[in-house]
């Protein structure tokens, strides 16, 4: 079944007729559907998320680790910090505002389709958009720092639920937006939060 055909949208009802119940389908089936559609846009910013998510936080990684010494396992910390914020965080806040600011949120509302499996689709797509990052920041931290994957595959959940709940908190900045210009700011805003947080001092943490 193609993906237009089964998300059409309820046509309205004539003057005078009582509308029909949409047929909906089950809920694993809407939501796929949905991650589908919503994957094509996800794609188009694929280079976006794979130069600031991945190739940024592995560039700073690679040139800063060698005067960092034996504090450099905490440039992998921050590595990682930029890596989710860069990725779930800034995919988040610009779907959500680009939905907003275009009209696809009526669009999508329009769709029958449960309110949760459409904002299960961003949510597994925020999480998508920082596996990249945060599976390079780890693989870099085994080969240049010699930590051994058993350690760092245990920080993958953990990153992987910071990156989770940071979709939620991109998601609703994002639907705020008025604009593509506030949509803008706000991703420049959060880009220098994060690489304010990701590559600043850490010496505190060693207590």
């Amino acid at each position: 079944m193609r993906v237009e055909a089964a998300l059409a949208p309820v046509p309205a009802p004539r003057p005078g007729e009582v509308p029909a119940p949409a047929p909906r389908l089950p809920w694993p089936q809407q939501f796929w559907l949905l991650l589908r559609l919503q994957y094509t846009d996800y794609r188009a910013s694929a280079p976006f998320l794979l130069l600031f998510g991945l190739a940024m936080p592995l560039g700073l990684f690679w040139i800063l680790h060698q005067y960092a010494g034996p504090q450099a396992i905490w440039l992998l910390a921050g590595n990682l910090v930029l890596a989710v914020s860069y990725g779930s965080v800034s995919f988040a806040i610009g779907r959500a505002g680009w939905l907003r600011v275009n009209g696809e949120m009526d669009f999508y509302g329009s769709l029958p389709v449960h309110r949760s499996a459409f904002v299960a689709s961003l949510f597994v797509l925020g999480l998508l958009s920082a596996l990249p990052g945060v599976l390079g920041s780890l693989l870099a931290g085994h080969w240049l720092l010699g930590l051994p994957l058993s350690r760092l595959a245990a920080v993958l959940p953990l990153a992987l639920l910071v990156a989770a709940t940071l979709t939620v908190v991109g998601t609703a900045v994002g639907s705020f937006a008025r604009s593509l210009a506030e949509v803008t700011g706000a991703l420049v805003l959060w880009l220098v939060a994060a690489a304010t947080l990701g590559v600043g001092r850490l010496d505190w943490r060693r207590d």
